[in-house]
């Protein structure tokens, strides 16, 4: 039995499920060589009418889908890469044997992070700030920006896909450590959407059929997106939290003369699009500086330790 990402579909196995359904008489995709053998079986004893889940859509995104998802299988199978992230296998194996996932095995308990209405003035510990919603007062723009409005405004913008994030400088460059694929963020969208459908538990069996991808630092902020981050930035930060940032920004490019402030502070603010099961590796901020979230789609569950761990 192969696997997307395993060795591609001989011709011999093409034959051998070909005589075993007769009664097929049309042409097989070319893509059907990326496929697994009981993909290509289900696709023969359905006379060509139900196709793997990449390849499937209705409304002119087929080959975008189906395009991320077989260049990366092919990428595994030239690479010779025979499985997933360690962070990942983990990941389906915790989901398979706990209910409750935030039970860590190697952790005696996990407590849950405070809620608060606004980041405390004296900040020591994580904090999940849940704002008031005064009556009267809309909500900021940025709660309206799902991936349907990242798709149609910045849709076309390159991003990179890759398995394993952040990336460290000793990660070895092979293997699936270095696994890195470049694609548009709609393609990265439709691929996103598909894993959600045909893999949304997580099989570790199915770990290299649906390989997973992520985009941790799309910054679209400094081009296409300049003039919605002058409109919107200062709303971007939780309530309670006093930031320097922009002052500092100020000061540095007046000596160093670079770039101007505003494109520096853009770059502060990253985006991230994870398809289900995706893991971010276990890091801390550069410099040990403070850094917070805002969810904007979907949920997320972080772990956090404590600096001297």
């Amino acid at each position: 039995m192969s696997v997307f990402g395993g060795p591609l579909l001989e011709e011999a196995e093409i034959e051998e499920l070909l005589a075993r359904f007769p009664g097929f008489k049309g042409p097989l995709p070319e893509e059907a060589r990326l496929w697994t053998e009981a993909e290509l079986e289900l696709f023969l004893a359905s006379d060509g009418r139900r196709r793997p889940i990449c390849s499937l859509g209705g409304d002119g995104r087929i080959e975008a889908v189906a395009g991320l998802l077989s260049r990366t299988r092919l990428m595994l199978a030239e690479l010779r890469i025979d499985s997933a992230s360690q962070e990942y296998l983990s990941y389906c194996r915790h989901r398979e044997q706990r209910t409750n996932l935030c039970n860590l095995p190697a952790v005696a308990s996990c407590s849950p992070v405070q809620r608060a209405r606004e980041v405390p003035g004296t900040f020591l510990v994580p904090v999940t700030v849940v704002p008031r919603r005064a009556r009267g007062v809309e909500d900021p723009k940025w709660q309206s920006w799902g991936s349907d409005f990242w798709r149609e405004h910045f849709g076309m913008e390159w991003c990179q896909c890759r398995a394993r994030w952040p990336a460290f400088e000793q990660d070895a460059t092979t293997g699936i450590d270095a696994l890195s694929v470049e694609a548009g963020l709609w393609e990265y969208l439709d691929y996103m959407q598909a894993v959600e459908v045909a893999d949304a538990a997580c099989l570790e069996e199915q770990s290299l059929a649906y390989p997973r991808l992520q985009v941790g630092d799309f910054c679209p902020f400094a081009g296409l997106g300049r003039r919605l981050f002058q409109e919107s930035w200062r709303e971007f930060s939780p309530p309670g939290v006093s930031d320097l940032t922009e002052r500092w920004l100020e000061f540095y490019t007046s000596i160093f003369e670079e770039v101007d402030a505003a494109t520096r502070l853009s770059e502060f603010y990253r985006l991230s699009f994870q398809a289900p099961g995706c893991v971010t590796r276990l890091h801390r901020e550069n410099h040990n500086a403070h850094v917070w979230f805002t969810q904007l789609e979907g949920q997320r569950l972080f772990f956090l330790f404590p600096p001297e761990d």
